[in-house]
């Protein structure tokens, strides 16, 4: 009686706690856990070819870190490029800039299916989702040996609608606020996860199971330096979930120590970034240049991302300052505005004139600005008129900044404004590792039957960075392979 009794109370207090309800058992052919570009594209490619598809996302909208990207899609291969003047741009070129940028650290495995499928893939995105391009203009990026990057018309969180619906219309079943938890292993083989949404246990059972759970950058514990103490503009839900749950049962890890990191962001709040890299992008059209704290140059403007990061950490302060007169400005704010820089933060940043972060230092001449930032007012005007000089003979002798970003002369009098330039980062490098069917190998390095992966949770594909536009690619690429891979095996 007093077992009985025992047993009886600890029901009824598990009751009043609210942490019993019946647990939730999903079958389908194939469960997603994560809802971005990868996860979903693979869902919809997979329920458009017959299979029961859940997806499962632990926050309570879709999208993950695909909702918050800057849209810049590189669609090398594409018809869509050669109709754009590009007529033959082969994988090998893509492989050769990718490990250029990557610095030979690039998972070759992944980097060789993005290369050779990428093409057709980017047609499919493009024939399935309906994507619409800001100008259909090929835009320069110094990573690359060919223009490929196109902008998303409203970026990423104006695309990623189209995407879901197109999913959700082919039958994808989408688990919002359901976390998943774990592994479900029998037999050497993943049949499944155990998740939780709220207080109720749910289990998904799958013929496999595809990690699109996306990177690490939220989580300090798996961060180490420099990424570490860089300025964070991802999402929250960044936690390395999948490569958590993935090392649970045996799976290798690599690039683990690299993520993405930018040299052109503002400390908008302390310790959390907000990018201005499109305010930076109409600057070169018009004067702005960069410099360092004792007001000189030090860098090419449209070199690569990575080559500026180099040089900007070996400035004093570990940082750098753009300049821009008064119509470079205004063209600036035009761009940072396409990043969600409101209005009043504008004001308030102008307001604060240097005196705290983030620096958006201004005066009415070149020197009052230096003052106000903190930099070397002679020194500053010195670089001024060098630069004019460059622009009038139509080549930078410094640094060789390509002549068709030096369109003017930057205004010798008049208002000017500085502002600050420091390194951010969303994406994490680090990766479970697969083979050439997208399936998360073992310690022994044999797969991991029924486990997949697609997305940022395996970016070294990309190396020790990315290049403009390749995670987009990548996402879409790797998310329509798993599904076609998937697919593949259930007919063996």
């Amino acid at each position: 009686m007093q077992v009985r009794w025992k047993q009886g109370l600890v029901l009824v207090a598990a009751a009043f706690s609210g942490s019993v309800f019946a647990a939730q058992v999903i079958n389908a052919d194939i469960a997603v856990i994560g809802s971005g570009f990868a996860g979903m594209s693979a869902a919809a490619d997979a329920a458009m070819n017959g299979k029961k598809v859940v997806v499962l996302e632990k926050q309570a909208f879709p999208g993950g870190a695909s909702i918050l990207c800057g849209g810049q899609y590189a669609i090398q291969g594409t018809k869509l490029q050669k109709s754009l003047g590009v007529p033959n741009d082969p994988p090998q070129s893509l492989v050769k800039d990718l490990i250029l940028n990557g610095h030979n650290k690039n998972d070759l495995t992944t980097l060789i299916l993005q290369a050779e499928n990428s093409p057709r893939v980017t047609d499919w995105v493009i024939d399935t989702f309906k994507p619409v391009f800001i100008d259909n203009k090929l835009k320069y990026r110094a990573e690359f040996e060919f223009d490929r990057s196109l902008y998303l018309k409203g970026y990423c969180s104006g695309f990623y609608p189209k995407v879901q619906s197109v999913a959700e219309k082919a039958g994808v079943k989408l688990l919002l606020g359901t976390k998943a938890e774990s592994l479900v292993v029998k037999g050497g083989r993943v049949t499944g996860i155990k998740a939780k949404k709220g207080n109720q246990a749910v289990t998904v059972n799958a013929k496999a199971v595809l990690l699109a759970t996306g990177g690490y950058g939220a989580n300090k514990a798996m961060l180490v330096e420099p990424l570490k103490s860089a300025l964070y503009y991802g999402p929250a839900s960044s936690t390395g979930d999948g490569h958590r749950m993935a090392s649970a049962i045996g799976a290798k890890l690599e690039n683990m120590e690299y993520g993405k990191r930018y040299p052109n962001g503002i400390e908008s709040a302390p310790g959390v970034a907000t990018s201005i890299i499109q305010g930076n992008y109409r600057a070169w059209l018009e004067s702005g240049f960069l410099v360092n704290k004792d007001g000189k140059r030090v860098v090419n403007e449209k070199a690569s991302n990575n080559n500026i990061m180099a040089v900007l950490e070996k400035q004093p302060g570990k940082l750098l300052y753009i300049v821009l007169d008064e119509p470079s400005f205004a063209k600036f704010v035009e761009g940072i505005k396409t990043q969600g820089v409101t209005d009043a933060q504008l004001k308030e940043w102008l307001a604060n004139n240097g005196s705290k972060a983030p620096i958006f230092a201004h005066g009415d001449s070149l020197e009052a600005a230096a003052k106000a930032a903190g930099i070397n007012p002679t020194n500053l005007r010195a670089t001024l008129e060098r630069y004019n000089g460059f622009v009038r003979a139509k080549k930078d002798e410094d640094f060789g900044r390509p002549v068709k970003f030096m369109v003017r002369e930057a205004k010798t009098t008049g208002a000017y404004y500085i502002v600050e330039q420091k390194p951010r980062f969303a994406t994490t490098m680090g990766s479970v590792v697969v083979d050439d069917h997208l399936r998360v190998l073992g310690a022994s390095g044999k797969p991991i039957r029924g486990l997949y992966a697609a997305g940022e949770v395996i970016n070294a594909m990309h190396g020790d960075d990315s290049s403009p536009g390749m995670n987009i690619s990548w996402a879409f690429t790797s998310g329509k392979l798993s599904s076609e891979f998937m697919r593949g095996d259930m007919r063996k």
